[in-house]
């Protein structure tokens, strides 16, 4: 679902692959136009003209009814109108499923779970994200960050995948330890059976 284009508005822009945007995930879509934007210098003027290029299907059907209602549309008014339409409900809603996400399977798949709603949110501390992360994360590995103390979110992620590695080296190390006392003790018994006395 990519085009490759070439522009040419008062300066020739470089090649380049421009999203289309088919109504999903609205809020990626607007911040990889942005960077196209700034990358290629695009005059606010044209940044409305460019964008509605792009759009397909129920996208395209919502900004044609959007052109009818609006005279003039810049682009601070076509990203409202997107993310009134396509996007999330409002940051509170993402601020509250963040404080009560919780890992269920692996650091990078909660880390990714979190990286959705984190990016949902504006104005947010960092130590905000920070508190967030951490709380959520399992028993055994939240026990290990806290340890460190991290004053990044970084630092906290890091801290959090090797702790699981760490946990999941110990769990490995457990059960061959386990496998091979339950052979020697199986060949054991082959060498030395138990005889019934005789009456």
């Amino acid at each position: 679902f990519i085009s490759i284009i070439f522009f040419f508005f008062n300066t020739r822009y470089a090649r380049i692959d421009f999203p289309r945007f088919f109504g999903e995930d609205a809020t990626r879509w607007l911040y990889k136009c942005e960077r196209f934007f700034d990358y290629n210098s695009v005059e606010s003027a044209n940044k409305v003209k460019l964008a509605t290029l792009h759009l397909e299907d129920k996208a395209l059907q919502w900004y044609q009814w959007f052109e009818k209602c609006h005279r003039q549309i810049n682009w601070d008014l076509f990203k409202q109108g997107i993310i009134s339409r396509f996007g999330p409900n409002s940051y509170e809603d993402a601020m509250g499923d963040l404080t009560k996400l919780k890992q269920t399977t692996t650091v990078k798949e909660y880390q990714e779970q979190f990286e959705i709603l984190a990016n949902r949110t504006c104005e947010l501390p960092k130590v905000f994200f920070i508190s967030c992360f951490i709380s959520g994360l399992r028993e055994d590995i939240k026990a290990g960050v806290l340890m460190f103390r991290p004053t990044t979110i970084v630092q906290a992620i890091g801290l959090a995948k090797m702790q699981e590695n760490s946990i999941e080296a110990i769990t490995r190390r457990a059960r061959q330890g386990n496998r091979e006392g339950e052979s020697s003790f199986s060949h054991q018994a082959k060498q030395n059976p138990v005889m019934n006395p005789v009456r």
